[in-house]
């Protein structure tokens, strides 16, 4: 659901997208950057962190709403705890145990988990237009995750966000403000 009415002012319009920018982007940053990456940057290497980043992100904070949710739904952060625990066995079983077969056995649940969290964001997607919305999203997050990984600022993807917000706040203006007045 949007908020945006057929004759509506832009004056609010603005006021309310600069309010989500200055909350969202910090908030944005903190849990996908500072939080995520730079937790699965200490247990894996750079490019396993920056696609780890990418599919948690995407899952935990991409809303069916509309936009990057700043407060993840309470199903989602359950998900982000069980994938959290079977990257721990993982881990677990690569340091601590000496045969090889049973090294790759210890990622068998994270590749469960995984894959039902994949099929789960699959399933929500209703139309073509969902699913380039969620893709554009994803790849937003990815860049992210991508540059925040070459500079070591989170800046860039301050930037990232930004633009997203931005955009996905324009649309939203422009198809139901505007093309309601036509």
């Amino acid at each position: 659901m949007t908020s945006v009415a057929a004759d509506a002012p832009v004056l609010p319009v603005l006021l309310i997208a600069g309010l989500g920018l200055i909350i969202g982007v910090p908030a944005l940053v903190v849990i996908c950057q500072v939080l995520i990456q730079g937790s699965f940057e200490q247990v894996v290497s750079a490019s396993p962190a920056i696609v780890l980043t990418t599919a948690m992100t995407g899952f935990v904070m991409v809303s069916n709403t509309g936009g990057l949710a700043t407060v993840p739904e309470l199903g989602k952060l359950i998900g982000v705890v069980v994938f959290t625990l079977s990257l721990g066995v993982a881990v677990y079983a690569n340091e601590r145990v000496d045969r090889s077969w049973l090294r790759y056995l210890g990622f068998a649940p994270v590749l469960l988990v995984t894959a039902i969290i994949i099929l789960s964001g699959i399933a929500e997607i209703e139309t073509i237009a969902g699913g380039l919305y969620a893709a554009t999203q994803l790849a937003v997050l990815g860049v992210a995750a991508y540059t925040y990984n070459e500079t070591e600022s989170l800046f860039v993807p301050a930037l990232a966000y930004t633009s997203l917000l931005l955009a996905n706040r324009t649309v939203v203006f422009v198809f139901e403000a505007g093309m309601q007045n036509w």
